[in-house]
């Protein structure tokens, strides 16, 4: 299906592709995103994200039993947090690229008796090892990446 631009569309695409960086900024900013990302929760901490109770709504799936999850790109836990809290039997794996980020997310689950139920560790996703980190294979092909492609 081909889909037509209008006028105004093609003339915003056109001022975006002259705000290109040089292969060298790309190269810096892909190299350092993790210390961006870090710095990010650094100065944000917990507060700039609110935690997405309406998934449960709009994933009905997220209420199966013994449901186990993987969130990529977990930040501080907005999203996994209210699906263990609104599904006693469910656990799941998080993770994300910033340190700081899973040190949240850790200590989250610790002040919220969720440790036995979730599994978090630092990955960065365009490596193949952070799969090492997930000890069983999940009863449910649920994961989310949703936020994460978002951001990107």
């Amino acid at each position: 299906m081909e889909v037509e631009l209008t006028e105004a569309q093609i003339e915003q695409l056109e001022k975006q592709n002259k705000r290109m960086v040089s292969n060298f900024e790309a190269s810096k900013l892909e190299r350092e995103a993790k210390k961006h990302w870090d710095k990010f929760y650094m100065r944000n901490t917990t507060n700039f994200f609110k935690d997405r109770h309406w998934t449960e709504r709009e994933f009905p799936e997220l209420a199966s039993e013994n449901l186990t999850i993987i969130e990529l790109g977990c930040g501080v836990g907005n999203f996994i947090f209210p699906i263990l809290e609104a599904n006693k039997s469910a656990s799941g794996f998080s993770c994300d690229f910033s340190p700081r980020a899973v040190d949240f997310v850790k200590n989250r689950a610790k002040d919220e008796g969720l440790e036995g139920r979730l599994l978090t560790f630092t990955a960065d996703l365009t490596l193949n090892d952070w799969l090492k980190n997930v000890t069983e294979k999940p009863r449910s092909s649920s994961s989310s990446p949703q936020f994460t492609l978002t951001s990107t």
